[in-house]
């Protein structure tokens, strides 16, 4: 499974997203020093938009996540956050694994567009959360430099 291999696998692109971010130096993810955002908040928009897809792909119509796009990081300790990534992976993986095949092509429950191209497949969903995953972890990685 393409997630995996680039969760913990050895992608094509480099180092795995969560050795990427297991290096970060929980000390240091909090600090915004190099940007509007730390490690810490990129991580939790990750685990809130791997939740949205997850809940899509249970069916639910498309939204913004839950705890919202660029959720407050501070609360939460690096250790706390990384559990919780793994924990939402897991579970994306998990409703993956059982979804029927014809499901991968269908479009998504979106009312805010009418045209189908606009809405895109259960496919390009999990490619698209892939492929958050992976910028995001090379914004981690130049944190932890």
């Amino acid at each position: 499974m393409e997630l995996e291999q680039i969760l913990t696998g050895e992608p094509w692109y480099g180092t795995a997203v969560m050795k990427v971010i297991e290096k970060a130096d929980p000390e240091k993810t909090h600090s915004k020093t190099s940007g509007p955002h730390s490690a810490a908040d990129i991580l939790l928009h990750m685990i809130a938009w791997t939740e949205e897809t997850t809940e899509r792909l249970k069916g639910k119509s498309a939204s913004d996540p839950v705890r919202g796009d660029w959720p407050d990081s501070s609360a939460y300790t690096w250790i706390a956050l990384v559990t919780s990534f793994k924990s939402a992976n897991e579970l994306l993986k998990s409703v993956v694994v059982i979804m029927d095949e014809d499901l991968f092509s269908r479009e998504v429950n979106d009312d805010r567009y009418r045209d189908a191209a606009e809405k895109g497949s259960y496919e390009e969903l999990i490619r698209g959360i892939i492929q958050h995953h992976i910028y995001h972890s090379g914004q981690i990685a130049l944190l932890n430099k």
